[in-house]
């Protein structure tokens, strides 16, 4: 998992997360969660967008995290 940061004037490359095997959307929020946490940041008010290689895991993740 590739973790970016965009700004209005800014981006920040939060940097990769090794992801092995199955990694359904709830795994996914979790680790993307600590991963904003180290850098202070809140999934809720932060983020805007969210890709992954996997129709059904985006729209889960969305549902869940109410993106």
């Amino acid at each position: 998992m590739y973790v970016n940061v965009h700004e209005k004037n800014n981006h920040y490359n939060l940097g990769m997360i090794r992801m092995s095997g199955s990694f359904p959307a709830e795994k996914c929020l979790s680790i993307l969660e600590n991963r904003l946490a180290d850098f202070g940041l809140d999934i809720g008010p932060s983020i805007i967008c969210a890709v992954s290689d996997g129709a059904s895991v985006m729209k889960k993740l969305g549902r869940i995290t109410s993106l």
